[in-house]
């Protein structure tokens, strides 16, 4: 018996390394942080332990997160080791490439710097030519959006939609020394403009060098709502460089005008002080208009119509969904504005009173407008509507008002709410 085993072992060490196969589909989910690569790779195997040769895998990779997979058929990574990369091929790169704007060079003037290999010891359940999964988290890999809008006329001149082109353009910098080639592409990440969640103290005995000093710590808000965005094309991505390139383009849509008084932005006064609403561009996020995708947040630049070239006015598009509206901020307006006041207050009883206000709207165009306006009662007080002059709706905790605020016209909504102290 003794013999078999050393025979057995002595037969697993003289087993030759195989390669791990050619790349047929790759895919990267990037995140802020880094990013997963997925690939597909067909190799021959034998069914036993054995060890596979992966080549092209960087030097940014954590291959503590390093997982290998077949359909179906368990696959055991028993432990694994970076090898020497003098006889491993870098990925070549092929494929049209879209560039937008001043980027980093797409093309590689000379050969990239050979990648590292990684030798895997691994459990087949069975031997022949198969279909494996690999996967690695990816360090050195950001994304970031912008957007381009060209309008074809005036936002304030007509009462028409605005004729406009949309361009959707993705910036990636892959600083690994590896390039991926004909790659699909999710993003995940949230608004850029919502700061992190800060940590702050509990208490005067915050010090780094005490034990479990971290139970001293506390969150201050929960973290930004994390999406995923599949894009409509694939990419080139070399390494070492930035890529530009754009992944929607829609030309000659319309959009409509949105002027809205929300009650974060216009401050509630005893007095009837007007203050600028902000004022957007609308346009459906439907396949006939060469859309219909979730689309990442980031800065808008608009240029043409009453926008001098020598400048871009800039804006932001927010996350959008399937099938919502497209709302690009542009501003305060210059041509409507409002007011929110509170006229009196009546006392109802020891824990119950109402507060009766006034929200003014007033727009200086020659054409009809579309106002939305958001009042949301403070949430640690039971309250309900007791009048209204102007139809409503209410849902998560806020009121939305939709009144058409006919041409160079004022119009005050009256609005009742009766408070009860918890």
């Amino acid at each position: 018996m003794r013999a078999l085993l050393i025979y057995w072992a002595a037969s697993l060490i003289a087993l030759p390394a195989l390669a791990g196969g050619e790349i047929t589909e790759t895919a990267l989910i990037i995140g802020r942080d880094g990013a997963v690569v997925r690939e597909v790779r067909r190799v021959t195997l034998q069914a036993g332990e054995q060890d596979l040769i992966l080549d092209n895998i960087p030097a940014q990779a954590d291959l503590s997160s390093l997982t290998i997979r077949m359909r179906r058929l368990p696959v055991q990574l028993l432990r694994w080791e970076r090898i020497s990369a003098s006889t491993v091929e870098p990925t070549p790169i092929s494929g049209p490439r879209i560039s937008l704007g001043q980027s980093a060079p797409l093309t590689q003037s000379e050969p990239a710097t050979p990648i590292g290999a990684v030798r895997c010891r691994v459990m087949m359940p069975l031997s022949g030519e198969r279909t494996i999964e690999i996967t690695y988290r990816l360090r050195g890999i950001e994304w970031r959006v912008e957007y381009d809008v060209s309008l074809q006329s005036s936002m304030y001149d007509r009462a028409e939609r605005i004729p406009l082109d949309l361009t959707g353009i993705l910036q990636i910098d892959n600083q690994t020394d590896r390039s991926f080639s004909n790659a699909l592409v999710r993003l995940v990440g949230g608004d850029p403009r919502l700061d992190p969640p800060e940590r702050h103290r509990r208490g005067f005995l915050m010090l780094a060098d005490i034990p479990f000093a971290d139970l001293w710590l506390a969150d201050r808000g929960a973290s930004p709502l994390q999406e995923v965005y599949r894009l409509p094309r694939r990419f080139d991505l070399p390494a070492q460089a930035s890529t530009r390139a754009a992944f929607i383009r829609a030309e000659r849509i319309s959009a409509s005008r949105l002027f809205v008084m929300d009650e974060r932005e216009v401050p509630l006064l005893v007095a009837d002080t007007l203050s600028p609403l902000d004022s957007y561009l609308v346009i459906p996020n439907t396949a006939a208009n060469q859309l219909g995708w979730n689309l990442p947040p980031g800065p808008v630049f608009l240029s043409g119509g009453s926008v001098p070239q020598s400048s871009l006015l800039e804006g932001f598009m927010p996350h959008t969904a399937i099938g919502r509206p497209i709302r690009i901020h542009v501003g305060k307006s210059a041509y409507v504005d409002g007011a929110r006041q509170v006229l009196r207050r009546i006392d109802l009883a020891p824990d119950r009173y109402l507060e009766i206000y006034q929200l003014t709207l007033r727009s200086r165009l020659a054409y009809p407008v579309p106002v939305e306006i958001r009042e949301r009662p403070p949430k640690r007080l039971i309250w309900r509507v007791d009048r209204a002059n102007a139809e409503y709706e209410q849902e998560r905790g806020f009121l939305l008002f939709q009144p058409i605020l006919a041409a160079e016209d004022t119009r005050r909504i009256e609005l009742g709410i009766e408070f009860r102290l918890p």
